[in-house]
């Protein structure tokens, strides 16, 4: 029934969901992968459930309206369990970043490029001591975004330098084009100097 609506219909009716149905819905057949795949990736929001709520800044409150965030799921699963949908969201992080590594593990670099280029929204929350060797240039990563236009990025202090040096050195390592398209930029917490100049 649906496949019988045009495209422009579909969308609409899809944009409606969250990640997992959306997941669900590439698998189905081809004609469904090709249309779902550019939503799926277009605004992709790795933080913990409720995280844009509760760091909203109080002068934004009165003044922006709550925009809806398609969360992976709802905080309400994770309530009474401290810390977990930290490390959930670490995890799903980790995945996602993985799909665009220069790896011989990965997809093929015409894929990851592909990919790349539905990115316009992401928010994320990157440690690099939770990431470990097989995400060879984490920073590097986020540059391959070239058509991004909104960027929300948290990073921790490591609790080794090394892995903070090691980054910076991965990243400054290849020439990258600048993000041109980038209007939106939030960062938070201990991001490298190199990176921050990059983005601006």
């Amino acid at each position: 029934m649906l496949l019988s609506l045009a495209n422009e219909l579909q969308e609409h009716i899809y944009s409606f969901q969250d990640y997992h149905n959306l997941t669900v819905l590439m698998r189905v057949n081809k004609s469904l992968c090709l249309l779902v795949e550019p939503m799926l990736y277009s605004k992709v929001e790795l933080h913990p459930p409720d995280y844009h709520e509760y760091y909203r800044y109080p002068s934004e409150t009165d003044s922006i309206p709550g925009e809806h965030r398609n969360y992976w799921t709802e905080a309400s699963v994770y309530e009474g369990t401290q810390g977990l949908k930290e490390c959930d969201a670490d995890v799903k992080t980790h995945a996602f970043m993985s799909v665009f590594d220069d790896s011989d593990d990965g997809p093929p670099r015409a894929r990851r490029e592909a990919l790349a280029q539905h990115v316009r929204l992401l928010c994320l929350e990157l440690s690099l001591d939770s990431s470990d060797e097989s995400v060879a240039d984490p920073l590097g990563i986020l540059a391959s975004f070239q058509n991004l236009t909104h960027l929300e990025l948290t990073m921790n202090w490591p609790c080794q330098h090394q892995i903070w040096d090691k980054a910076v050195q991965a990243f400054l390592a290849k020439s990258r084009p600048p993000l041109e398209n980038l209007r939106t930029l939030r960062l938070r917490g201990y991001v490298p100097k190199e990176f921050v100049q990059y983005l601006l």
